[in-house]
């Protein structure tokens, strides 16, 4: 049974603070319902956690599994901790790591692991490192020449206007619209298809559809 705690101590050695209960979050498989480090720390961990190169390299192979399945190909060929060890012997790897950590963590500087060949699933054979920008660049090349579809269905290529009808940006995709400004993949679609006016004060459209 749970103790109701006013106060507790923060289990980071180097915070070691006496904080109010609620500078916690809650943690069911503990005593009194509360996690050992407060808010801060924990959002500090994990940031670290995130940001290390095993953690980016974590990241990767969650990501891998994901796009394995919405484009209906088998999984990767690897464990995670195989592709730790695999990405961890590229050189290309840590120069990229080492200048995205000095970029203040750009996105578009974050080491990613690219496909050779999108038509073959996730292997060491079809693998090269790249930065994001550079994989972001190979797949609106190969989604515009027709070479990527998820599952059965061509990706749409997919801008976003401002209420005055000017021209923002560009995706390849509706999903690559939603994962860039941070959104239910849904609510872009429902936006393209004139289901909805717009989002978050944005109007996206189908490319083909623009007549800009």
């Amino acid at each position: 049974m749970e103790q109701q705690v006013l106060f507790k101590r923060c289990r980071n050695p180097e915070h070691n603070k006496v904080l109010p209960a609620d500078k916690f979050f809650k943690d069911k498989g503990t005593h009194d319902g509360l996690m050992a480090r407060c808010k801060e720390c924990t959002k500090k961990r994990k940031f670290i956690d995130r940001h290390s190169k095993e953690g980016v390299i974590k990241n990767m192979y969650d990501n891998q599994v994901r796009v394995s399945i919405h484009r209906g190909q088998n999984p990767p060929s690897y464990t995670k901790k195989e592709l730790i060890v695999w990405v961890m012997a590229q050189p290309i790897f840590h120069i990229l790591y080492d200048a995205w950590v000095k970029s203040n963590y750009n996105k578009w500087l974050i080491p990613s692991c690219d496909r050779i060949n999108n038509d073959i699933s996730y292997t060491f054979s079809n693998l090269q490192v790249v930065s994001w920008r550079e994989n972001f660049d190979n797949g609106v090349r190969d989604m515009k020449a027709g070479l990527i579809t998820h599952g059965n269905n061509p990706q749409k290529e997919t801008v976003k206007l401002t209420k005055n009808n000017r021209l923002v940006y560009e995706y390849p995709s509706v999903s690559q619209a939603a994962r860039d400004n941070g959104v239910w993949v849904g609510a872009i679609s429902c936006c393209c298809r004139g289901i909805t006016k717009e989002v978050n004060g944005y109007i996206y459209m189908f490319k083909s559809d623009y007549n800009g």
